[in-house]
């Protein structure tokens, strides 16, 4: 444990990435302290002192350490802020898939703990996710639920920063007019709060506005106006920029620089704009900021092209477009509708199992009443018996009896009522699982440019199925595979999204081109990924590769035989018995 504090300490001192003195404290007293939530506690601490400070490498590596005993000491609060803490650092390095894993998770323990503000800061940052991945009904959706609870706890400050957020899905889409109001909303409850942070986003998100009301006004050949807008656009980043130096947030001056560098680019102010990018540049890589990187290296590029540096244009751009698909690649987008899946699905199980329960207080209930009835009934019978007196009071009580099993009766087809209702939402929910799968099958127009006569035959057994069909292209190859997972219904279709998932790795992530090889590596990927969990689960099925190039045709068979049809005659192809898995 010593070795391993001095390591930290030596890189926070060669690096600068944290406020030395607090951290160095908070790991004296980590290695003063041998009781589990006390150390619980102060990894969380150290975690947030890191991520206040841009360094969410070293957020991740104690925010996993909180994780890790949280989940020895069962502290379902413990696991919930890192879990939260895990998912803003993945955010702020760009990585949306585990950004919104751990986003999911922290919300769903958070909702268990009746942790009413927690919940609202997760709706809002799983907001952000869906903005940064263009996804934005999905982004204004999520505000609004974390302005809903905010306004309920009267959480002033939060809703000033869901203001913002929303005004920032307005202004990616160029509304400025909508923007402008969410924006001048949040900054009025901002400086009434004395909140600097919040200020002097709002002040850089006032500039980006200006700059879009600029070029607008250039657009129409107002050149005089436009250059009024590009100077206050200048005056509120400005502004910013000296609170942001003190309140010493990197990454947010690492996007400053880059916005102030866009700006005198506008004003045909080359050297003004080049020392702002190259400050950007030099945040950005210290931060680890995938999203700033994208931003300046697209920006030195038209730099460069106003300058006729094409040369060094075009290696900038090409930096842009790398960082760019990093971000936004189809394995991401793919990855985040799987973790809103799992989300929806887990939130279905829950209620169901609370009307469960429901139905069992009322049955329990019912049971207690029908005893109370034929002890009644009986002790009726026995009076009746003994005395002829009675006979008449008896008849009463059996009139009685009769109302009571009418409303047992009525009770009985209320139950029948309920029942129905929650079958009938989890068909619903089955079939909306269904339309996710069937859109992440292969595509029909990719089929039809690289197979003109092909057909499809699909009939899953249940509404969704294990059973799949998935196509992509890389490198001049044509790739299609045909497989059967583990299991049906709800089941197999998860294992299908996992098998498509691995398969679309193997080709697009690891540049892996036999098809035995990249059978191989799904196979790999599946027993790191659940044989932990005693799972025995895989595929089997059939892949081809069509090179373009030498129009050769090569394939893989795990436990499924392709057919060749020739002269009327059907050859079955050899096949390997083994399936991945």
């Amino acid at each position: 444990m010593k070795i391993y504090i001095i390591i930290i300490l030596i890189f926070n001192y060669f690096f600068g990435f944290c406020q030395v003195n607090k951290i160095d404290s908070l790991f004296i007293k980590l290695q003063n302290t041998k009781v589990d939530s006390s150390r619980l506690t102060i990894f969380n601490l150290l975690a947030n002192e890191y991520r206040s400070n841009g360094n969410f490498d070293s957020t991740i590596l104690m925010a996993n350490q909180a994780l890790s005993l949280s989940l020895k000491l069962n502290n379902k609060k413990g696991k919930a802020n890192a879990h939260a803490t895990l998912g803003a650092a993945f955010y702020s390095k760009s990585l949306y898939p585990q950004a919104l894993h751990h986003n999911f998770l922290s919300l769903k323990l958070k909702q268990n703990l009746n942790d009413k503000k927690g919940e609202a800061a997760l709706y809002n940052n799983i907001g952000n996710v869906y903005r940064d991945i263009e996804n934005y009904q999905e982004a204004i959706e999520y505000f609004n639920k974390s302005i809903n609870i905010k306004k309920k706890i009267k959480d002033e400050k939060g809703i000033a920063t869901s203001y913002i957020n929303i005004g920032n899905v307005y202004a990616k889409q160029r509304k400025n007019n909508e923007a402008l109001n969410f924006y001048q909303k949040s900054l009025i409850i901002k400086t009434k709060l004395n909140d600097l942070k919040g200020v002097s986003i709002l002040y850089n998100n006032l500039g980006i506005i200006n700059n879009e009301q600029g070029l607008h006004e250039r657009a129409k050949k107002h050149f005089v106006k436009a250059d009024s807008f590009f100077y206050e656009a200048i005056i509120k980043y400005q502004n910013s920029l000296q609170i942001k130096e003190k309140l010493g947030d990197k990454t947010g001056l690492a996007n400053l620089y880059c916005n102030l560098g866009n700006t005198y680019c506008y004003l045909n102010k080359p050297k003004n704009a080049e020392s702002y990018f190259n400050k950007s540049l030099e945040l950005s890589n210290k931060v680890s900021s995938l999203e700033n990187l994208k931003n300046v290296y697209f920006a030195l590029s038209m730099l460069d092209s106003m300058n006729a540096n094409y040369k060094s244009a075009y290696n900038n751009y090409k930096k842009y477009v790398n960082y760019k698909d990093s971000i936004t690649n189809e394995e991401n987008t793919k990855k985040s509708v799987q973790e809103k899946i799992q989300y929806e699905f887990d939130l279905k199980e829950k209620e169901a199992k609370l009307v469960q329960e429901k139905k069992d207080v009322i049955a329990l209930e019912e049971k207690q009443k029908q005893f109370m009835f034929l002890m009644f009934a009986s002790a009726g019978l026995l009076i009746v018996s003994l005395l002829a007196f009675f006979i008449f009071k008896g008849l009463k009580v059996q009139k009685k009896a009769n109302v009571i099993i009418s409303k047992q009766k009525e009770e009985v087809d209320k139950q029948k009522a309920i029942i129905e209702e929650h079958q009938k939402e989890t068909i619903d929910s089955i079939n909306y699982a269904k339309k996710i799968q069937y859109a992440l099958l292969a595509n029909d127009d990719l089929l039809k440019h690289n197979l003109p006569n092909h057909f499809v035959l699909f009939n899953p057994k249940d509404i969704v199925s294990g059973d799949f069909y998935w196509a992509t292209e890389h490198n001049n190859k044509f790739y299609l595979a045909v497989c059967d997972s583990t299991g049906h219904g709800v089941p197999g279709a998860f294992m299908s999204l996992l098998n498509m998932g691995f398969l679309s790795e193997a080709v697009k992530e690891k540049n892996i081109e036999e098809p035995h090889e990249i059978f191989n590596y799904v196979r790999l990927r599946l027993i790191n990924s659940i044989s932990s969990e005693q799972q025995k689960d895989g595929m089997d099925g059939i892949l081809l590769c069509i090179d373009k190039t030498t129009n050769q045709i090569t394939y893989s068979a795990a436990n499924n035989e392709p057919i060749l049809i020739s002269n009327n005659q059907i050859i079955e192809l050899p096949k390997n018995k083994m399936p991945v898995g």
